[in-house]
This record gives structure tokens, C-alpha cells and sequence, in this order.
């Protein structure tokens, strides 16, 4: 395994903390939250983010999955698995592809990590701010991914 891929490993690792900690706090009506007009949903953003991480894990050669309209806990629960399967994949340096892992950052993981902000953002407008926390000093493990 190569430090880029403990690196995008990290980057994983700190993707689902983040998320975990915005999911953790949410009410259970976040889901449906809107922001106004033109403005996604949570539910909405989430799906999306499931749909992100299955068409990354299709670059490894595993068929992609479909990303069906689900309720939240289901959907939460996708998302949180498609990220274990990537880890699971980056592990494996049998699996990786002669494309520089370094595009995953620039591409669907950069994606993901925004639409994490979004959600934060979101999670305060509905009545639930994040608690302040200095994240370099989080305890983010590679392959450990929660609900």
C-alpha cells in the first residue's frame, strides 16, 4: 500500500467522522429539512453522496449499485457501507487501478467532503449546531466507520 493510499484512507476515515458527528446531533425531522426553493433536502444531499461513493467504487471493477430512494436510517446506513467497501478496497493494493489515487481526492472525495459542510450547515439552520471541536486533535482511524 502506498502513502497516497493511506492518505485517501484518512481522508475516508475523516469524511465518515465528520458526517457521523453531524448525523449523531440531527433531529429526527433533518431528513426533510428545507433550506427554501431550489435547495436539497438532507435526505436528499445523502443520497447523493451514497450514489458518489458507489460510482467510485464502480473505478475498481464492482458493478454499480443502484441508489434507490430509501428512508434516512437505510440511506445513513448505505452511505456508511459504500465507504467501508472503498476502505476495504484501498486495502487491497491488488484492487487499485494504474490511475493515480490522487484523482479520487479531486473528484468524488472533494465532492463528498463539501456536501459534508453542507450538511452542517443545514444540521445549524434546523436547530442543531455542531458542538466546536478542534479536529486535528480528533481521534479519525482508518477503517473505522460509524453510525
Amino acid at each position: 500500500m502506498t502513502d497516497s493510499t493511506e492518505i485517501v484512507r484518512h481522508f475516508l476515515a475523516t469524511l465518515g467522522y465528520r458526517l457521523n458527528l453531524i448525523l449523531q446531533n440531527a433531529p429526527d425531522t433533518f431528513a426533510d429539512y428545507s433550506a427554501g426553493s431550489g435547495v436539497r433536502t438532507p435526505l436528499e444531499i445523502l443520497r447523493h453522496m451514497s450514489d458518489l461513493m458507489a460510482a467510485t467504487i464502480s473505478r475498481y471493477g464492482i458493478e454499480r449499485a443502484a441508489t434507490p430512494e430509501i428512508p434516512w436510517k437505510a440511506e445513513r446506513g448505505r452511505f456508511f457501507g459504500r465507504l467501508q467497501q472503498l476502505d476495504d478496497i484501498l486495502k487491497d493494493s491488488n484492487r487499485i487501478t494504474e490511475e493515480p489515487i490522487e484523482r479520487l481526492l479531486q473528484g468524488p472525495l472533494a465532492d463528498a467532503m463539501t456536501h459534508v459542510g453542507q450538511l452542517a450547515l443545514l444540521s445549524r439552520m434546523a436547530g442543531a449546531p455542531l458542538e466546536a471541536e478542534s479536529y486535528i486533535k480528533s481521534d479519525i482511524q482508518t477503517g473505522k466507520f460509524e453510525l
